[in-house]
């Protein structure tokens, strides 16, 4: 790996210039808010080996979840049960409760971790709807036209999204004929590009497709409809959380949902597997009881300790204040994160007792790799790595790759994005 990262910087001059390239990436589409998102002028590189553990270790971890996909099942959701501890807000269980028309509680989703001395240990799984993928494909098409790519693989994942969204239209009931795709969230999201983007992706496999604000949305009683079209199948881009803020926004969205009228991807079943208390349960002693030895040794390795925050669990929260960090339930771009290490004592202990739906988990210590940065000139400077594969009907197409200056690595709280490529074989 440092071979290649050295060669990389060894050789500016076989590459685009740093303005050039944030010329190319605005161009590419791959905005966030108007801004690019990709500022470095290298993308990251991952082995064969690394890709192959990965999908081993997240096919583990698709069993845990279906385990406690099959418990949440057999309580019925109730709220009393398995669903308690996961922190599920009544009106979002309501919503999960609904049938999709289809098993998979996520199509798509997004697995975040850092490489810790090497091991894969996670953070998050982001189980909702995964921003960053048609992002990165623009990425990766930028970055192959330098010649230091030539004889790396890359990595594209909107074709599978595609792929994926059709193939679950079908098992829901779809006729045979050319769905309506609409790619749901409300208008002037700073994520709103990486919507056209998808649109361009539809499209070009031949679909029906057009990006939605649900108040643009009309419900005839029979069908969801934009501007007199019937629509088939929903994007869905939106939050649950955004959607239970604005009902009367969502309004025809909803009835279409619960009538069974249109086929939403992801459903929104996703509120039970997206929250971080998921990690707190798969340290619960008593659902751990219900896993095998391999499954076991999974979350002793990858999946840091966390717990639900507790007057037990704030004894141990103050003894270890440099090796935790305070996380809301819901919520997502760093939003109320509070990394015990940055904070002096009595910071920290306002951070935990302000904590009432949140919880504590163990630090994980990053990868830090050298990456040349456009806005500098193309200096080369030590940057955080968030490394999270998207997987698409539980198979890893490719990934969203996150730089930072510091350990929320989130794109809305300053990090970049760069494209992924494969060593080859």
């Amino acid at each position: 790996l440092m071979s290649r990262i050295e060669h990389w910087h060894a050789h500016p001059e076989l590459g685009s210039s740093p303005e050039e390239l944030l010329r190319q990436v605005r161009a590419s589409g791959a905005l966030y808010g108007g801004a690019p998102v990709c500022v470095h002028s290298r993308p990251h590189f991952v082995s064969r080996a690394l890709v192959r553990r990965l999908q081993d270790d997240l096919g583990v971890f698709h069993g845990i979840i279906r385990k406690l996909r099959r418990r949440l099942d057999e309580e019925g959701l109730h709220p009393d049960g398995l669903v308690a501890q996961l922190g599920t807000r009544p009106e979002a269980l309501e919503l999960a409760r609904i049938d999709p028309g289809y098993d998979s509680a996520s199509v798509i989703a997004r697995a975040d971790l850092f490489l810790e001395d090497g091991v894969p240990r996670f953070l998050e799984l982001n189980g909702e709807s995964p921003a960053g993928i048609a992002y990165g494909d623009a990425l990766t098409q930028v970055f192959q036209r330098d010649p230091r790519c030539a004889e790396l693989v890359p990595m594209f994942s909107a074709p599978a999204v595609v792929e994926a969204v059709l193939q679950t239209w079908v098992d829901w009931g779809g006729r045979a004929d050319e769905p309506l795709v609409a790619i749901v969230d409300l208008d002037g999201v700073p994520t709103a590009p990486e919507f056209v983007l998808f649109r361009q992706h539809f499209r070009a496999s031949g679909l029906r497709c057009e990006v939605a604000d649900p108040r643009d949305l009309d419900w005839d009683g029979q069908r969801l409809r934009l501007g007199g079209q019937a629509i088939d199948v929903v994007y869905r881009r939106m939050l649950v959380d955004d959607i239970l803020r604005r009902p009367k926004a969502c309004e025809a969205l909803l009835q279409a949902y619960r009538a069974g009228a249109i086929c939403m991807v992801n459903s929104l079943r996703t509120v039970l597997l997206h929250g971080k208390a998921l990690f707190a349960v798969l340290h619960d002693a008593d659902f751990q009881a219900t896993l095998n030895a391999r499954q076991l040794e999974l979350v002793a390795r990858s999946v840091p300790w966390t717990a639900r925050v507790t007057p037990e669990v704030l004894d141990r929260a103050m003894e270890q204040q440099q090796e935790l960090v305070l996380k809301p339930l819901t919520g997502h771009g760093g939003r109320g994160v509070a990394l015990g290490w940055k904070l002096d004592e009595a910071g920290w202990r306002r951070a935990l007792a302000s904590a009432n739906s949140h919880v504590i988990q163990q630090r994980v210590r990053p990868q830090l790799l050298p990456f040349p940065d456009a806005r500098r000139g193309g200096a080369i400077e030590t940057r955080l790595v968030d490394l999270a594969p998207f997987l698409v009907r539980g198979r890893i197409t490719g990934f969203l790759c996150r730089l930072s200056e510091s350990e929320l690595a989130n794109v809305s709280s300053g990090g970049s994005q760069v494209p992924v490529f494969l060593e080859p074989a």
